[in-house]
């Protein structure tokens, strides 16, 4: 597990003294009144816990608290994913879109693909480079297909709760 040592921010105290000892389950954090459905994923213990993933956002980091359980798994298995190095992993936006989870990740630039366009005067070709840090594109395929997981078993745990859990899928 990659953890900062520096969350000495009065926020990252108060949560950190609030929340039960590390190994124990994540729990929500209750800030504001709860009378929205959304919540900031930074206030889970899992932020706190691998706060590599939420240094970069480019946008809210927000999801429907019904899905806090899935996302806090999804950060786990990328965690086991990535090793003994972040990769540069970020959380970049956790939007909701027609009340279905749209998580955006990056990983670091070195293992940005790049897209090549040659024209030899008639005909374009396109190609996509694999950098030499994930050459076949493993460590990218791999998260995107946890990431899709974790989208699909949010809203498979929401229905469930919706309706008294009587269609859970242990599939995902």
């Amino acid at each position: 597990m990659k953890r900062n040592s520096s969350n000495n921010t009065p926020l990252a105290k108060f949560i950190a003294h609030a929340l039960p000892k590390r190994g124990m389950p994540a729990t929500i954090m209750e800030i504001n009144a709860g009378k929205t459905p959304n919540m900031d994923v930074r206030f889970l213990s899992v932020a706190l816990h691998f706060d590599y993933m939420f240094e970069r956002p480019f946008g809210d980091l927000v999801i429907d608290r019904r899905w806090a359980a899935s996302f806090t798994q999804t950060c786990i298995e990328i965690d086991k994913a990535l090793g003994n190095s972040t990769h540069g992993f970020s959380w970049r936006m956790l939007d909701t879109e027609g009340g279905e989870p749209h998580w955006y990740w990056a990983l670091a630039k070195e293992y940005d693909q790049q897209i090549r366009c040659f024209f030899d005067g008639e005909n374009t070709r396109v190609e996509i480079a694999h950098p030499w840090t994930d050459p076949v594109g493993e460590l990218r395929s791999t998260i995107w297909g946890i990431v899709d997981r974790g989208m699909r078993r949010a809203l498979n745990w929401q229905d469930a709760a919706n309706d008294g859990g009587s269609h859970v899928s242990g599939g995902l």
